[in-house]
């Protein structure tokens, strides 16, 4: 159980998961107030995230195919439904400048919580990305893994 509590607390060290949040704000409070919706940000973590797959399991040849059917089960269901959301049901309230006011703090915000206030090694964290490409222990892959 202690496990499992712990993969769901660092769900805050992935800036997907941000935007997701964003998302689901966005979502359930439109109606009541000005929010922007994250669909560029969506789409550029969408594009981020194949770029990752791609070199993850294609170019440095980590070749798991359970764990490749994850990856892309967790992109379809965190970043192309919401973007389809957002472009069917709120494309009048799609305007780039006014997400990225909300994007661009809110990612520098996301890197001080995660290097400066959890001593997280972002440069570490990278080369270790180029070695091996994406781990297979992020949050949601895990729990769908362990579920599988």
């Amino acid at each position: 159980m202690y496990s499992f509590i712990n993969i769901i607390l660092r769900l805050d060290f992935y800036f997907t998961y941000w935007i997701l949040l964003w998302f689901i704000v966005f979502i359930i409070f439109n109606k009541y107030f000005k929010i922007y919706p994250p669909f560029y940000s969506l789409l550029l973590s969408l594009l981020v995230n194949i770029i990752i797959l791609i070199y993850t399991y294609f170019l440095i040849k980590k070749y798991n195919t359970k764990m490749f059917l994850i990856e892309v089960l967790i992109i379809l269901v965190l970043k192309i439904i919401p973007v389809i959301i957002l472009y069917l049901y709120h494309y009048e309230k799609l305007i780039y400048i006014n997400e990225l006011v909300i994007f661009i703090p809110l990612f520098f915000i996301f890197i001080i919580w995660k290097h400066f206030i959890n001593n997280i090694n972002i440069n570490g964290e990278f080369d270790s990305f180029v070695k091996k490409g994406i781990p297979e222990n992020g949050p949601l892959a895990n729990i769908i893994n362990r579920i599988l």
